[in-house]
């Protein structure tokens, strides 16, 4: 991402530039830190293109934001113990069956014993 003055400018491909450096393109969304690059017609913005590690960051995070308002729904409040099974399952460390095992207290929780 560009910076002018204090305000952060995307970085816009156009398909075609997208299309021809794609390689290269791939190699800079999965550096560390990297920001994601914008592919659009006209340089308008259509699609992101980030590393399939930050992909999966997001839509592990947006999984757990989404059972934790269902829960506030219902009622029910996360406990840290809750959230931290969701993101273990997020992060494929656990099952969804193995974390209900543990919620439950039907298995013994072998990473926090």
């Amino acid at each position: 991402m560009r910076y002018t003055g204090d305000m952060a400018v995307p970085r816009i491909l156009s398909v075609r530039e997208a299309r021809t450096g794609l390689a290269q393109v791939m190699k800079d969304v999965r550096e560390p830190g990297a920001e994601p690059i914008y592919v659009g017609a006209h340089r308008k913005p259509e699609v992101v293109i980030v590393s399939a590690e930050r992909y999966a960051e997001l839509t592990g995070q947006r999984a757990i934001d989404n059972s934790v308002a269902s829960a506030r729904l219902e009622g029910l409040e996360a406990t840290d113990r809750d959230l931290d099974l969701m993101k273990r399952v997020a992060s494929g460390e656990l099952t969804t069956e193995q974390a209900i095992q543990i919620a439950l207290g039907t298995t013994a929780d072998r990473a926090s014993a």
